[in-house]
């Protein structure tokens, strides 16, 4: 995993436990990957997290509970909400502090 994408997973992370201010830095409008490619930490790579998600057997599009979740939680976006998202970013953030 690059230094960008652990940047910004444990980025992404601060901003869920501080209240997901939208906009600040991230946007509670698009999942992920959409923050990713939109942020100041994808200067390379804008599939990286894709890659990551599919290496521990998520859905590459969807990963966090199917098209349909990915629809509700998009069209009230709450997507920053998503526990199973939010339970693969600390697994990843965890990960790589370890190490």
């Amino acid at each position: 995993m690059s230094e960008h994408l652990k940047n910004f997973l444990s980025a992404y992370l601060e901003w869920v436990d501080a209240g997901a201010q939208d906009g600040k830095p991230f946007s509670r409008r698009v999942g992920l990957c959409s923050n990713f490619r939109c942020s100041a930490f994808c200067e390379f790579d804008i599939d990286e997290i894709k890659r990551v998600c599919m290496a521990d057997g998520l859905d590459e599009n969807y990963p966090f509970g199917g098209e349909d979740q990915y629809g509700v939680e998009q069209s009230g976006y709450t997507m920053y909400l998503n526990p199973a998202r939010i339970q693969w970013v600390r697994s990843k953030v965890a990960q790589f502090e370890t190490v």
